[in-house]
């Protein structure tokens, strides 16, 4: 089950503790670049050079120490040519083969020569195809295949272009605080201390999430300028962390967010079935196009305390979850513009297969007056009650604020 709001922004606490402020850490104080930090010091490094203070390179001087530079190198390079060419048996142990020398020297001869020289001028790793190279991949560890991603291009092109079959880590929840500039990662051992890490830029950010995948992914404070490098990398297709569960938090997209948002649940569709957003702007973002293109929802979230508009969340997303094969089991909403044929649908759809329990809470929606929703459940014979309805040994839990 996604873990609760409360949960999700304190921690788990002993008794005793402060709730909140625990770290004396500022909303925001811990914010990462988005690109890598040691570009930015090298930049800032060659603008903080003074004026006037250049490189000395000898090919922009004139004068006579120049041209001694060039009599000297022109002498030097002659005397060189000279000496390879009568005595090339003092060269041998210093120079080593040219294979594009020797393979255009017996190019006119032979082919198949040719091919012979250029295979043995190959290490041992070279000369494998990207079949065996993808086979010994498989057999390496998390952290050794992100190390030979590293190696060369062909290697990266490799374990890339095969992701899908290379080994993974499995974290029961991956926790991406952009506001503190930190990542937790919780094992899938319950026994075990989450990790907290720093945040690195986006790509390296990408390469490490490539390789795993996760039950609960949980995203928070992420602002305007962060919305497209952040939600593209984590829609490449070569990201599969397959999140059953996707929670934002505090996070402020931009205005033309709505398009990276979509691609990114778009690319996670196929196991996504528990969405949520709490306190989440422009409130125009999250609107019933976005949800529907996730597919068949379980669970759905979305809260705010109104202050900044009503979600654009209505009816027709309502009937959508309600005429799906799978049932629902929570639907929490809160400043939504949802109506009574919305919920009223999700009653009658859960009261025909009702196996499982089910909760739904609507907040803060005008349209949704609660003696409506019962003479409409009593116009189609279902006991629905103040507080929910009870058929056989499952109950659905209705609360309307």
């Amino acid at each position: 089950m996604m873990i609760s709001v409360t949960a999700a922004v304190r921690g788990i606490r002993g008794k005793g503790c402060k709730p909140s402020g625990a770290h004396f850490k500022a909303f925001g104080s811990g914010r990462r670049p988005l690109i890598n930090e040691d570009v930015i010091a090298f930049k800032s490094r060659i603008r903080k050079r003074p004026v006037g203070v250049e490189l000395y390179d000898i090919h922009k001087r004139t004068g006579l120490i120049y041209l001694l530079y060039v009599l000297w190198t022109s002498l030097l390079n002659f005397l060189l040519t000279l000496l390879s060419w009568t005595c090339p048996f003092a060269f041998h142990h210093f120079v080593g083969k040219n294979a594009d020398l020797e393979a255009s020297r017996l190019l006119a001869n032979s082919a198949p020569i040719v091919m012979e020289l250029q295979l043995e001028m190959l290490t041992g790793f070279q000369k494998l195809t990207d079949l065996q190279l993808k086979s010994i991949f498989k057999l390496l560890d998390v952290s050794s295949l992100i190390t030979s991603q590293l190696v060369c291009e062909r290697w990266n092109r490799v374990i890339l272009a095969n992701i899908e079959e290379m080994p993974k880590q499995f974290a029961d929840q991956i926790k991406l605080h952009f506001d503190e500039g930190e990542v937790i990662v919780s094992p899938a051992n319950v026994h075990s201390q989450p990790k907290r890490m720093l945040m690195p830029p986006v790509n390296q950010l990408a390469m490490h999430l490539r390789h795993m995948t996760t039950s609960s992914l949980f995203i928070r404070g992420l602002i305007e300028i962060e919305t497209r490098p952040v939600l593209s990398a984590l829609s490449k297709s070569c990201i599969s962390l397959r999140p059953s569960e996707v929670y934002f938090l505090w996070c402020n997209f931009a205005t033309d967010g709505r398009r990276d948002l979509m691609s990114f649940l778009r690319c996670h569709r196929k196991t996504i079935s528990d969405l949520g957003f709490e306190e989440c702007y422009p409130s125009d973002v999250i609107c019933d196009k976005m949800i529907n293109s996730v597919g068949e929802l379980s669970s759905l979230r979305i809260w705010s305390d109104g202050r900044r508009g009503r979600y654009e969340v209505t009816d027709s997303t309502l009937i959508a979850i309600a005429n799906q094969l799978n049932p629902f089991h929570t639907i929490d909403l809160s400043n939504a513009s949802v109506g009574v044929a919305g919920l009223v649908a999700l009653i009658k759809a859960w009261s025909a297969a009702p196996n499982r329990d089910a909760t739904i809470c609507i907040g803060n929606c005008p349209a949704v007056a609660k003696n409506k929703v019962l003479i409409e459940c009593a116009n189609a014979n279902i006991p629905l009650q103040s507080r929910g309805i009870r058929i056989g040994k499952h109950s659905l839990t209705l609360c309307c604020m």
